[in-house]
């Protein structure tokens, strides 16, 4: 999933991987700061 040269730029990336890796990475730190929120 991750290129060899380094993490592409954020929703600037050629590939569909990379892409969705960008989509995750987004989805688990809204989940963190929601969760963090809520205590």
């Amino acid at each position: 999933l991750l290129p060899v040269t380094g993490l592409p730029m954020p929703l600037v990336s050629y590939g569909g991987s990379a892409l969705l890796s960008n989509g995750i990475m987004i989805g688990v730190l809204l989940n963190i700061s929601r969760f963090a929120r809520k205590e």
